[in-house]
């Protein structure tokens, strides 16, 4: 008898044992597999122990100072990749809201990887006040977690949203911007159609025709700041995809016309603006989202249009289309609006 319930028992505890080894297994299962997830979204950081200072120009602005400021922000991601930056805007005298914008846009890119980017502001009073006000510290870090509130100015970038949302979303994006420009304008918010219809004619093509690859998508800064003196409100928009002449769906535009159009990029800038390169959809009515910014410039709803790709500038406002002794990896478009 003794025996039997000794068998019993240690069978019990067998099994007991058993189940409770399994249900082990199972947690250390799914611990790994969650690991083996996150793993998959974190990058692991090993911060340089160097660092490299790089200093801005004195003119900061890439409409203004297009050369120049490319060069500063390409000294940038050239440092980070084998130290930390030191962004010195110390000696800036003088700087354009794009230029806020094209900073963000440039430290938060995907090439900058593990290096920490730091840096110092403006020694001229009024530029120091134009970075405080813009909405640049909503998008860095900032020590002993100090807040900001910009009164001057709003920056925003592409939300990583699921697609089919995607351009409900920059609807709205597009909206907070103007109507904060038209605050500021008019004393109190209101719809302004040629500027959303800018700035949603970006997004689109930015979601459409900015990357090299087709499929992917390419992110987006867009930002208003509004200006006292000249009582204006100022809109950039900044793609990070490839530019006009290296997308995808454009070289295949323009392989075979761009000796027939023209005999630079210049030339083939002032065409898209002029309506003159038809849509690569092929499709009536397609292809006129350019056309229509350009429109809105001649109309004088919008003023001051530059536009900055590849190594191309143009201004709408004057005609002026010119090449550039320096490449933007992406789509500058600078625009203002008045009262």
């Amino acid at each position: 008898m003794r025996k039997l319930i000794t068998r019993a028992k240690w069978r019990r505890h067998l099994s007991a044992r058993s189940r409770s080894q399994q249900k082990a297994n199972a947690r250390f299962g799914v611990h790994k597999r969650e690991r083996h997830a996150r793993s998959l979204f974190r990058h692991r950081i090993h911060p340089f122990k160097k660092q490299g200072a790089v200093r801005a120009p004195e003119t900061f602005s890439l409409i203004q100072n297009t050369g120049e400021t490319i060069r500063f922000f390409d000294e940038i991601k050239k440092t980070a990749r084998s130290r930390n930056v030191y962004v010195d805007l110390s000696g800036v005298k003088a700087m354009t809201p794009d230029a806020i914008t094209g900073l963000l846009a440039t430290i938060h890119q995907r090439t900058i990887g593990s290096a920490v980017v730091s840096g110092n502001v403006p020694q001229v009073s009024a530029v120091a006040e134009m970075i405080e006000n813009s909405g640049f510290r909503e998008h860095v870090h900032t020590p002993g977690g100090t807040r900001y509130e910009p009164k001057a100015g709003k920056i925003r970038k592409r939300h990583e949203s699921v697609e089919a949302f995607q351009r409900v979303f920059d609807r709205i994006l597009a909206k907070e911007l103007v109507e904060f420009g038209t605050g500021k304008l008019f004393g109190t918010p209101r719809p302004n159609g040629p500027s959303f219809s800018v700035l949603t004619e970006a997004m689109l093509n930015t979601f459409n025709h900015a990357s090299r690859i087709p499929g992917t998508k390419e992110p987006w800064w867009a930002s208003v700041y509004f200006d006292p003196d000249r009582q204006r409100a100022c809109f950039t928009f900044i793609d990070q995809g490839v530019g006009i002449f290296e997308s995808f769906s454009m070289m295949q535009r323009l392989k075979m016309r761009l000796d027939l159009l023209a005999s630079s990029r210049a030339d083939i800038l002032k065409g898209l603006f002029q309506g003159q390169v038809a849509s690569s959809s092929g499709e009536p009515g397609r292809g006129n989202g350019i056309p229509r910014i350009y429109d809105h410039v001649k109309a004088h709803r919008i003023h001051n249009l530059t536009v900055v790709t590849n190594n191309v500038k143009g201004e709408g406002e004057t005609d002026r289309y010119g090449m550039l002794d320096a490449s933007y990896q992406g789509t500058l478009l600078y625009w203002e609006m008045t009262a």
